[in-house]
């Protein structure tokens, strides 16, 4: 019998829920935190001046104006570090479920036709390419699929956010440089993870990415004989 991995409807189903349900949730309860920083900042820098008005000598409102807005700059700037740092947060943390649910899928489908131990082995090998070679060896070759490229940039991202320098900056430094802030001539040996940013258009394309591997995901995939 030729080994099988079979992407029940039930199992999809339950896949696209949870991204959904990360994706929604993070949204609703992480990111739109950050939404109006802008109103947030203003309301502070007044509040700053109300504050240290009482402080200055009468009629030194102008003083008092210029401190108080340079705060509110500052507090701007930190939200929205904030606000970045939050987005690359909430972007791991999806596509760690989307991976930690491909590699269970596999597992399981697995197992039919290997020992256990080899099964658990081949599904969590942490290659990081590892998981499309086996669905390429069933018949599916994911990387002609548009949805791809983007996975395999946010496998990028992912790394250099929880990890910081190494060969995943590099490869984004190179090829990807999109997802780096301007370095104005600074040399790329002085990159780091401080230097990666995701816009809300590039994240909301990674979330679709993950979105249409489910959707896309043959009912049926078959041990190629080659």
């Amino acid at each position: 019998m030729t080994p099988t991995l079979y992407m029940h409807t039930w199992a999809r189903e339950k896949y696209l829920s949870r991204h959904r349900f990360f994706v929604g949730q993070l949204s609703k309860r992480v990111l739109s935190q950050y939404s109006n920083i802008e109103e947030e900042a203003d309301e502070f820098a007044r509040t700053e001046y109300e504050r240290m008005g009482q402080h200055y000598p009468e009629g030194d409102d102008g003083s008092a104006a210029e401190e108080a807005w340079q705060r509110g700059i500052e507090f701007h700037g930190l939200l929205s570090a904030m606000r970045e740092e939050m987005r690359l947060a909430a972007l791991a943390a999806i596509f760690q479920q989307w991976d930690k649910d491909l590699r269970s899928f596999l597992e399981h489908e697995l197992v039919h036709d290997h020992p256990f131990k080899k099964a658990q082995d081949l599904a969590w090998d942490q290659d990081g390419g590892f998981p499309f070679f086996i669905l390429k060896a069933y018949g599916w070759d994911c990387g002609l699929e548009a949805f791809s490229e983007p996975l395999k940039v946010c496998r990028l991202i992912v790394n250099v956010y929880k990890h910081g320098k190494g060969r995943s900056l590099d490869s984004i430094a190179s090829t990807y440089p999109q997802y780096l802030r301007p370095n104005y001539g600074r040399p790329r040996m002085y990159l780091d993870h401080s230097d990666l940013i995701v816009t809300p258009e590039q994240y909301a394309a990674f979330v679709e990415a993950i979105e249409r591997f489910w959707q896309c995901f043959p009912e049926r995939l078959y041990l190629s004989s080659t």
